[in-house]
């Protein structure tokens, strides 16, 4: 089951993020991700233990870059810069979001990856089918969420003061070394 994943998420993800940087007028780097989408796949075809964590890298550079070029969001904010200076964005929220599912798909390839490379050194007693489950369930829970919250986060805009961002660091601070305590307690 994770073999048809391993192969569909990276093809969603090099599909989106070189959609998303032509709609932005970077037509060179698109072809660029689609080219490296090419070597991607065969890559993974190919059982190449390393082009799992390469394209991880190349996947959120090449979002982060794009994302960057976005004069709303990036950049170009403060300092005008890049080709998104002459691109009329006629809508500004649906690069954001294109991008966003291109580097989600790139950590779900990634992740599948991974775990594919891991369960082929299992035993032939362990049972496979269920592992691969389990671990399926999990992912696409993770992704639900994390990418509810994304969708969350790029649509809801809301202006807080310096004490509610002050409260709100304290319990991040608070939150994370928890977090730190918890996993000390396991290890």
């Amino acid at each position: 089951m994770t073999r048809q994943f391993r192969f569909i998420c990276p093809i969603l993800s090099t599909v989106l993020i070189a959609s998303g940087l032509f709609t932005l007028g970077l037509y060179w780097f698109g072809a660029g991700m689609f080219c490296f989408g090419i070597f991607w796949i065969a890559g993974l075809a190919l059982g190449w233990k390393w082009i799992p964590s390469i394209s991880l890298v190349v996947g959120y550079g090449a979002a982060a870059f794009a994302l960057f070029q976005i004069p709303a969001s990036g950049l170009q904010t403060n300092l005008l810069i890049g080709t998104a200076i002459f691109s009329n964005l006629g809508t500004p929220g649906i690069s954001e979001m294109v991008l966003l599912l291109g580097a989600i798909f790139a950590l779900v390839s990634w992740d599948l990856g991974e775990f594919h490379f891991r369960l082929n050194l299992a035993s032939k007693d362990d049972d496979t089918h269920a592992l691969e489950k389990q671990h399926l369930l999990r992912l696409l829970l993770l992704l639900m969420g994390g990418g509810t919250l994304s969708i969350v986060v790029l649509t809801l805009h809301f202006k807080s003061s310096f004490e509610w961002t002050v409260i709100l660091m304290i319990f991040t601070v608070w939150g994370i070394s928890r977090l730190v305590v918890w996993l000390q307690k396991d290890f």
